[in-house]
C-alpha cells in the first residue's frame, strides 16, 4: 500500500513523506501502520511479562520445595 505513495509522489505538494504531500488513502495507511506497530509493541511486552511471571513462579516454587 505504501508503494502507492512512492509511485504517485508529487514534489509540488510538499516534502517527501510530509503529511501535506499524502492523499487521504496514504494517511490512512500510515495511521494504520503506526497502530499496527503499537499493537506489536503491546504484544511483545505482554509476552515478556508472561515469560518473567512464569520464571518467577517456577523460582518461588523451587525455593518453597527445598
Amino acid at each position: 500500500m505504501m508503494m502507492s505513495y512512492d509511485d504517485n509522489y508529487d514534489e509540488s505538494k510538499g516534502e517527501y513523506w510530509s503529511w501535506e504531500s499524502m492523499t487521504d488513502f496514504d494517511k490512512a495507511v500510515v495511521v494504520g501502520l503506526y497502530f499496527w506497530h503499537a499493537v506489536n509493541i503491546i504484544g511483545i511486552c505482554y509476552l515478556i511479562y508472561k515469560f518473567i511471571k512464569g520464571i518467577r513462579q517456577r523460582t518461588e516454587t523451587a525455593l518453597a520445595d527445598s
